[in-house]
């Protein structure tokens, strides 16, 4: 280890630098708080600034290091801010062996080196990818299994009446609490995301909504996510179960005790755009109340039932449309495109019994499938995202 320090130190011993922010995050362990400030120190007097915090609201004035795991070494990569890779490093030694000096002393030379265009030695040079998608945890409204990074805000608004933020508790673990412009209701989004492969995602969570003011309802549904793909573009299934309490009042005991599948989906096809879909589907049960005309043929005349129809019914709903990234600040978006209600019933009643009855005895009765007819409607949607302050372990 003490060779490879002294190697560094003589091939970056005549480099020379501006000044120059860098945000560190490292995603292998191995840089403690001391070590973390060691490196601050050193660079400081060679004029770069390492950021632990920084505010996406201001021009773009940083880059970023990252440690990374990979097999047996560890590599460092460095990206522009708008996370275009610049050169990535195998650090040619195994960091979680050395001491804190020399893990500081050698990430601190190795920075140095990868600030100068690109650095000279073992690294290797990659072309700029194209820009990063920053709004990958969400579709419309529905989460993606990727999680925000630690410390890092994301606001949603739909419509401009419904508003949450998310916030990312660390790499893994998120959090959110949105409402609608009435303060009713009040909603807490908890998520726990766990990575399986480099282009496949779990993760765990609950949407607890809750009533205001003097409402005790409730309605949470808790959830698992797939998602396959990366940040640029991906697939998630997602199934959940709906349970709900205090809610007759409202007419929501149809929902309670049910199964909630959705899909999403997001694919980039232009530097700026996205398409971005999700949509769901869950068993509720339905009630309506109907006058049935009855002909009676031995009476030569009508009369009437006013019954009340119990049945199952297919709710499906969801968003199609495409997002558009401000080209200046890609922290922020739009989207825009259709959302839609299909409610299907499945033409089963609990009336069945007694229509069969009366067409049994003869009657002319109103057939009750056109009174199960399929609900349908398209309305725009709009929505608006921003993220903001990102913050290195």
């Amino acid at each position: 280890m003490k060779k490879v320090i002294l190697l560094a130190l003589c091939l970056t011993s005549t480099l020379a630098f501006a000044q120059q922010k860098v945000l560190l995050i490292d995603k292998s362990g191995i840089v403690t708080g001391e070590v973390r400030s060691a490196i601050s120190d050193y660079l400081k007097d060679h004029e770069i600034l390492i950021q632990s915090t920084i505010d996406f609201s201001v021009p773009c004035d940083y880059k970023t290091a990252t440690i990374l795991p990979n097999s047996e070494r560890d590599i460092i990569e460095l990206r522009d801010c708008d996370d275009r890779l610049i050169a990535v490093r195998d650090l040619g030694t195994d960091l979680r062996v050395a001491t804190d000096l020399e893990r500081s002393v050698l990430l601190s030379l190795v920075i140095r080196q990868l600030l100068t265009n690109g650095g000279s030695g073992s690294e290797v040079l990659v072309p700029l990818a194209k820009q990063s998608n920053e709004h990958y945890s969400r579709y419309f409204f529905a989460p993606s299994a990727h999680n925000l990074r630690k410390n890092e805000f994301y606001y949603n608004t739909l419509y401009f009446g419904v508003h949450d933020i998310q916030y990312g508790i660390s790499d893994r673990f998120s959090i959110g609490l949105g409402t609608t412009i009435a303060m009713m209701p009040i909603y807490v989004t908890p998520k726990l995301s766990i990575p399986i492969t480099d282009k496949q995602t779990l993760s765990f969570g609950t949407l607890f909504n809750a009533g205001t003011y003097v409402q005790n309802w409730y309605v949470n549904l808790a959830f698992v996510n797939y998602t396959f793909g990366g940040h640029e573009s991906n697939f998630t299934l997602s199934g959940g179960w709906l349970n709900a309490g205090n809610v007759n009042e409202f007419d929501l005991e149809g929902v309670n005790n049910k199964p909630v599948v959705s899909v999403g989906a997001m694919q980039k096809t232009g530097p700026h755009l996205y398409f971005v879909t999700e949509h769901y589907w869950s068993p509720i049960d339905q009630s309506t109340n109907a006058s049935l005309d009855i002909w009676d043929p031995q009476q030569m005349t009508y009369f009437y039932d006013d019954v009340t129809l119990h049945y199952n019914s297919n709710l499906v709903l969801g968003f199609l449309g495409a997002r558009w990234v401000n080209k200046s600040q890609h922290t922020k978006a739009w989207q825009f495109g259709v959302a839609y209600v299909l409610n299907l019933p499945t033409g089963k009643s609990d009336f069945e019994p007694t229509h069969q009855k009366y067409k049994d005895m003869g009657y002319d009765i109103d057939d009750l499938s056109e009174i199960f007819s399929a609900n349908f409607f398209v309305l725009p949607a709009v929505t608006y995202t921003y993220k903001f302050g990102y913050a290195a372990k």
